[in-house]
């Protein structure tokens, strides 16, 4: 099949690489799939070319843009006998609007590349902690957490290339053809509002979005600590303060022995926490007057709080600090990264050995959709808690904003990834918080390959089945990531 694949394929001028072993290693160390093989678009016209020739040849396709989904599976797919297809080549900046506040982008563009094209503007995007290199399109489409302002909320439109070989673009953007004097202006557009429905989701191949971009600030980023028996009161307070617009942007509790809030070494949880938002008033009068409210209400409950001007230069404090300033002014770095091979005193050169270097410390993460709400969160943390003293594995806490009223939980363990005993306590780990968490009502926000099927299976669910559905009919031969976010 696979010699064969090369021939179909060679045919069109596209090469399909069957040396696929490297592409199976994940940090988390779920199974190989048997794959195809892989090839690499480089436009959109190949991968139209891609699913016209999978849809003949009945191939199903695992698209990805860089791979760097670490934690749900890596580049590793859903299905058996799929060719993968990675569209890091599709790396254009097609478009930055500075006075509609828009750029459109290519499905394999990076959050260093879009960040450097918009040093010299007034405006940012929002950037997740994990890699420098990780692309925009695919963690937009995961529907991923960033720092400092959210992305799900900045998605104004999509390209996509169906399983039935159709081009849709969702929003405004269809009406317009794609040139300088387009403008994109109204995420749901005339109509059906179907920009969400291409994300988490396999109806097709995504070429292309358009991102809104946000305004670049001044401010201060608020970071305070605190003692787990004060959590819940500290949750709800910095509930009040996003709720009455004293902080912006977003709000991010960990605990203190994460491997990026601690020093080398300290990786015991001690029940101490450590959050962070960030404050920036109109003028300094109204900031002034905004830290004041925040610390008078955070006091009571806080061991300490810092307000650290979003410009300044200062080191002297923990390094994170310095990581956080360039996260809010839309710089990636590859901060987290670094920190958890630390943890096994490696170093690493690139983000690919996340995946490839077996010395790098194994990663299991959960990522559970929690209320913003102090007794919600306790919650969590007492039943994930449980779970891994049962199983004699420390979990790390950690809770970002996702929107105004939800945080998505970021709880993971590490492991040895040459222990075999290890890698099957952390994959039990994995599937008894998943179960536990529905018993309590807390559902995932985002789903590994492995626990997707648990969810998504049921039969009796008729939202799954509208799924099911409208995957019949706009990919009916099923070429498409075949399971994923979807029933089989």
């Amino acid at each position: 099949m696979k010699n064969s694949l090369k021939n179909i394929f060679s045919e069109i001028g596209i090469t399909v690489n069957i040396e696929t072993e490297d592409l199976q290693n994940n940090i988390t160390e779920f199974e190989s799939k048997s794959l195809l093989g892989i090839v690499r678009p480089k436009n959109k016209l190949e991968v139209e070319k891609i699913i016209h020739l999978a849809n003949k040849h009945k191939i199903v396709l695992y698209p990805y843009s860089s791979g760097m989904n670490w934690g749900q599976g890596s580049k590793v797919p859903t299905s058996n006998n799929s060719l993968l297809v990675d569209l890091s080549a599709l790396n254009s900046i097609i478009e930055i609007n500075e006075k509609h506040r828009y750029a459109i982008i290519e499905a394999g563009v990076t959050q260093q590349q879009l960040s450097d094209a918009l040093k010299d503007t007034k405006f940012k995007i929002p950037v997740t902690g994990s890699a420098a290199k990780s692309s925009i399109v695919g963690n937009m489409l995961e529907r991923g957490a960033t720092f400092f302002g959210h992305r799900n909320k900045l998605l104004m439109g999509v390209e996509v290339i169906l399983g039935n070989e159709s081009t849709v673009r969702t929003g405004l953007w269809h009406f317009y053809e794609e040139n300088k004097e387009a403008i994109i202006y109204h995420a749901q557009g005339t109509g059906a509002d179907i920009n969400g429905l291409f994300t988490q989701s396999n109806f097709g191949i995504v070429t292309k979005i358009v991102i809104r971009l946000l305004p670049k600030k001044e401010g201060f980023l608020l970071h305070v600590e605190a003692k787990e028996e004060n959590l819940i009161p500290l949750v709800d307070t910095l509930y009040s303060l996003w709720e009455d617009k004293i902080t912006q942007d977003g709000v991010l509790i960990t605990n203190k022995n994460d491997p990026r809030t601690t020093t080398k070494g300290n990786y015991s949880y001690t029940g101490d926490w450590f959050a962070v938002s960030s404050i920036a008033g109109a003028t300094d009068a109204i900031t002034t007057t905004l830290i004041e409210e925040a610390k008078q209400r955070l006091s009571p409950y806080c061991y300490h709080i810092d307000f650290l001007p979003t410009n300044s230069e200062d080191t002297d404090k923990h390094p994170y600090f310095s990581i956080l300033n360039k996260l809010y002014h839309g710089e990636p770095t590859n901060y987290s990264l670094q920190t958890m091979a630390q943890m096994q005193n490696v170093e690493i050169k690139s983000e690919q050995e996340l995946d490839t270097n077996k010395e790098v410390i194994g990663f299991s993460v959960a990522l559970p959709a929690v209320p913003f709400d102090g007794e919600q969160v306790w919650k969590v943390m007492e039943t994930v808690k449980k779970v891994s003293k049962e199983l004699g594995v420390e979990p790390f806490h950690n809770f970002g904003t996702i929107n105004d009223k939800v945080f998505e939980g970021f709880y993971r363990i590490y492991f040895d990834r040459n222990n075999t005993n290890a890698i099957l306590t952390a994959h039990k780990w994995n599937e008894q918080v998943h179960i536990v968490l529905k018993e309590i009502g807390i559902f995932p926000y985002r789903m590994n390959i492995e626990r997707m099927p648990y969810f998504t299976n049921d039969s009796d669910d008729t939202f799954w089945q509208t799924i099911k559905n409208i995957k019949q009919v706009v990919d009916p031969n099923q070429i498409i990531a075949l399971g994923r976010y979807s029933p089989i």
